[in-house]
């Protein structure tokens, strides 16, 4: 069950969010800056940065379906689960028929089932990029890659 202020907030985003998508909206140039530095960070293995660049900008953007995406790729890279499905949900609520919802969703399974077992379990395999950072974030269809421009 939502929380009180999380039952609040949904007729806001969604008002917010149809707003974005039915006027257009861009990024200002400040907001801009931190998705391309993320962008960058991403690129470098540098995930907490690129973590860090990415809440800026949706601090700036909170209309910007694309960097709830984003930055719910880089929180599973992290394998910061419970974080990456609460901001892919804020991606799917922005993002109403978004061509990838399938895909976006099967991986949100995936985290879940992450979240639900034991490390030991036998299907469990450690992100190897957590330790090291040196990998971009990975695509929802498992697969290795960079964030897309929001």
């Amino acid at each position: 069950m939502l929380s009180p202020s999380e039952e609040e907030a949904r007729p806001i985003r969604a008002a917010l969010f149809k707003l974005a998508v039915n006027s257009d909206l861009q990024l200002d140039e400040e907001s801009h800056r931190h998705v391309v530095r993320a962008q960058f960070y991403v690129g470098e293995g540098k995930l907490e940065a690129a973590l860090d660049e990415f809440k800026k900008a949706l601090a700036l953007a909170p209309f910007a379906g694309r960097l709830y995406y984003n930055t719910a790729l880089v929180e599973a890279k992290l394998e910061r689960y419970s974080e990456a499905l609460a901001d892919m949900r804020l991606y799917l609520e922005a993002s109403p028929g978004a061509q990838d919802e399938r895909s976006v969703k099967d991986e949100m399974i995936k985290w879940e089932m992450y979240m639900e077992k034991p490390k030991d379990y036998p299907f469990y395999e450690p992100n190897p990029d957590v330790a090291a950072s040196d990998q971009p974030a990975a695509t929802p269809s498992g697969g290795q890659g960079g964030v897309t421009k929001g």
